[in-house]
């Protein structure tokens, strides 16, 4: 009989300890949101779905939401002779506008390809955005070396469910109640389809989004099916007006798809809506010489080390309406007049004006930086 080991990515407590791991925001009635939170949700629903399945263990350590490390986590998944690791996550970066979804996977594991390509799939298939295609294949050494990958004895994955850094991305999925029980699906289906299950019909829960748009596709029908044809239409890619998503519907959308970037899977989600929903850009018609250097120059930045340093600092960015930079490029050009310095020091940073809300560890950073938004 499988077994298969369930973990909620970090711990209850690990924005009180360190400021890290979530973002201020006002979308959460305590001001705060708390990756942990979301991760539980969604890890404890995938293990309750599983729970009623025939033919499977599952393990759960954190049901009573206990601290583990991640040596106790790998430790005890071993110990256990878990037949497959799942540990639930959600994203964090520098970039205000990141998206997506995505599975990360030891790099020589065929077996953890093959999992993370799973909930890819099952990501694509309810129109839901994908990061770095959906799979991310974690390496030795650098950012995605996760001890969680690394030190397993089964094929594991790590999954990021959106980017909780993005607003978009935290009010559209991670805080969404019908996109949180398809997400607990997903990860089911994670393990009911690797050991040859019927996957959980993630379909009926006909997701639909904040602003009333549904997720539609070949075979769908109705009033969001008319929009989404007349929207093909005002871009260039005219379709039959029937409410009726056909053939022919689903051609148009996915020359659409490839002509924005996005997935090319004719499916109708929230990036490809977003994409429908912008006003057409015209072509332009005479191409300007570029604008001096110092007429481009920002007014504002924040600067962060790498990654880790994003959660608190993306924020500050939000509230202050200016971009976020990695220190490398702010040490070779001056990328702003005034320059907020989120760790680090101020070492070779170019800028009219350095306020340096750096710390001796990261902590103390996020604590400068937490203060500074008060």
């Amino acid at each position: 009989m499988p077994k298969i080991i369930f973990f909620a990515g970090h711990d209850h407590d690990t924005w009180e300890k360190t400021g890290g791991k979530g973002v201020r925001t006002n979308l959460e009635a305590d001001g705060v949101y708390e990756e942990f939170d979301t991760n539980y949700i969604i890890a404890k629903g995938a293990v309750e779905l599983l729970q009623k399945q025939p033919g499977f263990t599952v393990l759960f350590p954190q049901q009573d939401k206990r601290r583990m490390t991640l040596k106790e986590r790998v430790a005890y998944a071993n110990a256990h002779g878990a037949d497959l690791m799942i540990d639930v996550h959600s994203n964090a970066s520098a970039s205000r506008t990141a998206t997506g979804a995505a599975a990360f996977y030891w790099y020589n594991s065929a077996a953890g390809k093959k999992v993370a390509d799973i909930f890819a799939k099952h990501i694509k298939a309810n129109g839901l955005p994908t990061w770095s295609g959906g799979t991310y294949a974690s390496q030795a050494t650098g950012w995605s070396s996760f001890y969680m990958l690394k030190y397993s004895e089964m094929p594991a994955v790590l999954t990021e469910s959106f980017f909780f850094t993005t607003r978009s991305d935290l009010e559209n999925y991670l805080l969404n109640p019908k996109v949180q029980k398809v997400l607990m699906k997903i990860h089911a289906n994670i393990a009911l389809e690797f050991f040859g299950k019927k996957a959980l019909d993630t379909a009926l829960d006909s997701v639909v989004l904040p602003d009333g748009r549904e997720v539609v596709k070949i075979g769908s029908r109705g009033a969001d099916v008319k929009y989404a044809q007349i929207a093909l239409g005002r871009h260039g890619f005219e379709t039959d007006v029937d409410s009726i998503f056909g053939k022919d519907t689903d051609q148009k959308a996915k020359a659409f798809q490839e002509a924005k970037g996005l997935v090319v899977d004719g499916i109708i989600g929230a990036a490809t809506w977003a994409e429908l929903e912008k006003k057409p850009q015209p072509k332009p018609v005479v191409s300007k010489p570029a604008q001096k250097e110092e007429e481009d120059m920002e007014q504002t930045a924040v600067v962060i080390n790498g990654t880790a340093d994003a959660g608190t600092a993306t924020l500050l960015a939000f509230q202050l309406g200016c971009g976020v930079f990695f220190r490398k490029d702010a040490e070779k050009r001056q990328v702003a007049k005034e320059i907020y310095i989120a760790g680090g020091g101020k070492g070779k940073i170019k800028g009219d004006k350095l306020i340096d809300l750096s710390g001796k560890t990261r902590s103390d950073t996020a604590k400068n930086v937490i203060a500074k938004l008060k």
